[in-house]
């Protein structure tokens, strides 16, 4: 084997190490952040609560729905609002799409009273 191939055989071994590196961090990631959401949704609305939220979430490998979640929990105030707006994660897809509106309205407000303040 040439030196030319092995060093081609070690820049693979590399690339293949940081991509299983980054999965890794990712997934452990993924799990802290279901884990914040289950100690907020405790404290916020009680154990109940937080276990059908785990429960809902346990699967969640994505974490744009998880961040609109924490929103959630810190918008809504009560536990029925929060199952309710969260669909008891059933959906997560259409809770995404509400933080996007209230993302919106937020910039909407915000581009007014800059306007206003000229």
């Amino acid at each position: 084997m040439t030196l030319e191939a092995r060093g081609g055989m070690a820049e693979a071994y590399i690339r293949q190490g940081r991509a299983e590196g980054i999965n890794l961090g990712r997934a452990e990631g993924i799990a802290q952040q279901r884990g914040l959401l289950r100690r907020q949704a405790a404290a916020r609305f009680g154990a109940a609560t937080a276990a059908r939220l785990a429960r809902a979430l346990a699967a969640e490998t994505d974490p744009e729905p998880l961040a609109a979640v924490g929103e959630a929990i810190v918008r809504c105030a009560t536990a029925d609002e929060l199952l309710r707006e969260t669909g008891g994660c059933r959906s997560l897809a259409g809770l995404r799409h509400r933080r996007h509106q209230v993302r919106a309205t937020f910039r909407s407000r915000d581009h007014k009273f800059a306007a206003a303040t000229r």
